[in-house]
């Protein structure tokens, strides 16, 4: 199975608060929707001063193959 996994590593900022309360509000809408189009969710922690939320990997192209099918814009 490959996931994608996003992270908010234990930096001090006044940012993260808000940072891990959103990440556990997508965990927990994720959690609610079912539909082949929406990744479905694996695991939800913030343990340690790490915050993560482990996903299915949703395929997609990267921002450089973007950029190069629509002539350097999006």
């Amino acid at each position: 199975v490959d996931v994608a996994v996003k992270v908010i590593p234990p930096i001090p900022s006044l940012n993260r608060v808000a940072l891990v309360a959103h990440l556990e509000n997508e965990a927990i809408v994720l959690t609610q929707l079912h539909h082949q189009d929406i990744p479905r969710i694996w695991d939800y922690r913030d343990e340690n001063g790490i915050a993560h939320l482990t996903t299915d990997l949703v395929p997609s192209m990267n921002l450089e193959a973007m950029l190069q099918n629509h002539g350097g814009r999006l």
